[in-house]
């Protein structure tokens, strides 16, 4: 009788790897996050930085971008961003040469250390079941965009798409582009939910792209209502990601 041998997957065994390695640098990261946040801003967003570049590399991801020269640094936006993967902050982090924050569910400022580290840097919580919270939690972050000069990473979608494709926008992000009264600027991430896909505990190395379209200026963002924004830059990053497809299946 031919005994079988059996060969355990290359994506398990580098998922594993990721894993564990995301365990240890999670907690030396933040903490050393948390420490400089004393010392300064931009050297805690620096180690930050620097963590979501080796998260990048671990997980084996191509990063690319497209438009990062339409952007200038000594401005803000409102980055207005498809959500694919749990990889998408990490590789907007390195691709967007700016400071910025994002708004996240409060249940991640709850995880010991790492939490800590996400409030140094500045990021906001939002109770998803709580309207009034939430509406702080907007108030808050266009108070820090104004104060600060930073720029914000918004997921209209609401949640990760389950197939990779652009979801319906919700209109109250847009909401907050209006009273923020700073450009906008759609972005495509397109290829992120083939690394990690939703649901799934393993992980693929792959290509990632990132995508940044023209900024919308100010002035038609605040002459323009929550609909007409919304629809602005939901067909722009969904002819993005069209012509993504396009430009595949041509290959």
């Amino acid at each position: 009788m031919i005994e079988k041998k059996y060969k355990i997957p290359f994506y398990v065994i580098w998922t594993g790897f990721f894993i564990i390695w995301l365990g240890i640098s999670t907690v030396v990261y933040s903490s050393i996050v948390v420490i400089f946040g004393f010392i300064s801003y931009s050297a805690a967003y620096s180690v930050m930085k620097h963590w979501c570049k080796m998260l990048v590399f671990f997980s084996g991801i191509n990063l690319e971008v497209e438009g990062f020269d339409k952007l200038d640094k000594k401005s803000q936006y409102m980055f207005i961003i498809n959500h694919t993967s749990a990889f998408d902050i990490p590789v907007l982090v390195i691709g967007i040469p700016l400071f910025t924050n994002f708004i996240a569910k409060k249940e991640l400022f709850f995880i010991p250390l790492f939490g800590h580290g996400l409030r140094t840097i500045g990021h906001i919580s939002i109770d998803r079941s709580n309207a009034r919270d939430a509406l702080k939690s907007m108030k808050k972050a266009i108070d820090q965009l104004r104060r600060k000069g930073r720029s914000l990473i918004l997921f209209p979608e609401g949640t990760r798409s389950s197939t990779g494709r652009v979801g319906e926008f919700k209109r109250a992000s847009f909401a907050l582009a209006k009273d923020a009264g700073i450009k906008m600027v759609p972005v495509l991430i397109h290829g992120a939910d083939t690394i990690a896909r939703k649901n799934s505990w393993f992980l693929t190395p792959g290509s990632v792209k990132i995508i940044i379209a023209d900024p919308v200026p100010e002035e038609i963002v605040v002459q323009s209502s929550k609909e007409e924004l919304k629809d602005m830059a939901f067909n722009t990053v969904l002819a993005m990601q069209n012509n993504q497809y396009e430009l595949a299946a041509k290959r």
